[in-house]
């Protein structure tokens, strides 16, 4: 196997304090982030289904 590889190779940042990304990448700027924490749960965001109606009009129980 000679040569470069077939693929293009991402580009690397370095993070001088730590480890992670130090920031967005250029092409998310800008786009709204709603922060989160793992012990909020995730509801019936995008539900279209009969069973969330349902739910809409009261006649189910809530979500578990």
């Amino acid at each position: 196997m000679t040569g470069p590889p077939a693929f293009p190779l991402p580009v690397l940042t370095d993070t001088p304090d730590g480890w992670g990304p130090a920031g967005p990448p250029p092409e998310l700027e800008g786009i709204p982030f709603a922060p989160y924490s793992k012990g909020e749960r995730v509801g019936r965001a995008a539900d279209f289904t009969p069973a969330a109606a349902a739910y809409a009009r009261g006649e189910l129980p809530p979500f578990s």
